[in-house]
């Protein structure tokens, strides 16, 4: 067994994105460590465990259903198998070796490392709740409990952190704390609840690790105060985010749309359509490492 792992939840429908990232992983990110499937309970049967893929089986969800919040399940004491984990979401491309990306951030426990976001975790609450205006004396008591909530989020698409280091009870302060604002959070979204309470512990992996794809696009590979770019990062990671992700297609811009994105200094393409570092097109990509499931990990 590695010290390392790399979990992600993944039902039914996400099983194959679960599958080629994987794959991505170990050929892209030269990842030698373990995998491990959080399966909740709608999650078909899968051969993963024949080959050599963890699986850890979540029999309970929220009451509401199946929904983002299973996440939380990353911090169960199970994970303790490992010293270093690193919990993914799967709209992302690996596109940078994956071992020295744990050796570095290693270095940096027990702290969990992310991404940062632009706004704050009190406006991340108040943009998903539909009906905020009704909810103000919501929003005033969680500004006065966690004084960090005006802070700028973390990202919760990527999530390196130590596994000893969290406390037996993690899922269950999380469960209390999405139950107990359930009502400005209809969505069940993980993201503000997980800064909620990590926050405090929480840091910025860096762009050497991970960063939404726009940014490592060739304009925005330059110094920022602000984001803490040295400006030469090859990020290991880029998050597509659902609505870009590797497997959905987009389509190929003719040439007089190229140009008239050159025009105004943007790249000539739409968002998410191809990975430069790879030099792929990104649906493309999905395609053959899914098709090569079977081959990297084959049946023990």
């Amino acid at each position: 067994m590695s010290e390392n792992v790399i979990t992600f939840v993944a039902n039914g429908p996400y099983l194959n994105h679960a599958r080629a990232f994987m794959v991505n992983a170990k050929i892209n990110g030269s990842y030698q460590g373990d995998f491990c499937h959080i399966a909740p309970a709608d999650t078909p049967e899968t051969d993963f465990q024949q080959r050599g893929i963890h699986v850890f089986h979540v029999f309970t969800v929220p009451a509401h259903g199946w929904n983002y919040l299973l996440k939380f399940w990353a911090f169960a004491p199970y994970f303790r198998l490992w010293k270093r984990a690193l919990a993914i979401d799967l709209d992302v491309m690996v596109q940078g070796p994956l071992e020295p990306l744990f050796q570095t951030l290693g270095a940096r426990l027990p702290k969990i490392q992310a991404d940062l976001e632009d706004g704050t975790i009190i406006g991340g609450l108040r943009y998903w709740d539909p009906k905020a205006s009704e909810h103000e004396a919501v929003f005033q008591e969680i500004e006065r409990r966690f004084p960090w909530a005006t802070e700028r989020m973390f990202n919760a698409a990527f999530l390196f952190y130590e596994p000893a280091a969290m406390e037996d009870d993690t899922i269950e302060q999380l469960q209390k704390l999405a139950e107990e604002f359930s009502v400005i959070n209809p969505a069940a979204a993980d993201q503000m609840v997980l800064n909620l309470l990590l926050w405090p512990r929480m840091e910025l992996a860096g762009k050497d690790a991970i960063c939404f794809f726009g940014c490592d696009m060739k304009p925005n590979r330059v110094p920022s105060e602000f984001r803490k770019w040295r400006g030469d990062e090859h990020p290991a990671i880029l998050h597509y985010t659902s609505g870009h992700a590797p497997w959905i297609i987009k389509p190929a811009l003719s040439e007089k749309e190229k140009q008239a994105l050159i025009d105004i200094n943007c790249v000539p393409e739409v968002g998410g359509y191809s990975n430069d570092r790879l030099g792929v097109v990104c649906h493309e990509h999905y395609a053959s490492c899914l098709a090569a499931f079977d081959r990297e990990f084959p049946l023990l």
